[in-house]
């Protein structure tokens, strides 16, 4: 199951919360939904959080690389066999440019227009994975598309 919580860290906060159950196949991506954010001038204040829990197991595939590797490396890689969550700003460059292929779209196109993604790989013991990610924005408000 994938649990994804949004919160706002402002007066008038507002929160989302989402729970849904993963497919069992071996390739697929989920549109999870989408998150609008506030703003601040100041760089360095946080608008919110995004908290993120998976709980079960994750199979890698035989394609799949060392974890070790960071940020957008993987995509000079192979991504098959591996279970990604991802963040998709409302720009054009990366929402906007996607939203009407997602469905024709591969796992590395994906990745490529992705504002920011993580690998999940839940701990073999306890079947957990849990993440938080503050938001920094300081252009304008904005909606995040998670998948």
């Amino acid at each position: 199951r994938l649990h994804l919580l949004t919160t706002m860290l402002a007066i008038g906060a507002e929160a989302w919360l989402t729970v849904n159950v993963l497919p069992q196949k071996s390739e697929f991506a989920v549109y999870v939904g989408k998150f609008a954010f506030d703003y601040s001038p100041d760089t360095n204040c946080t608008v919110g959080t995004v908290d993120v829990e998976v709980h079960g197991a994750v199979s890698l595939g035989q394609e799949a690389i060392d974890r070790d590797i960071a940020t957008k490396q993987i995509l000079a890689l192979h991504p098959q066999g591996r279970l990604f969550l991802m963040s998709y700003s409302d720009e054009r460059n990366h929402w906007g440019r996607i939203r009407e292929f997602w469905d024709e779209l591969t796992c590395l196109e994906r990745l490529q227009y992705a504002s920011w993604f993580i690998e999940v790989y839940p701990s073999k013991s306890k079947g957990v994975w849990a993440m938080e990610n503050k938001i920094y924005q300081s252009l304008r408000p904005r909606f995040w598309y998670f998948a």
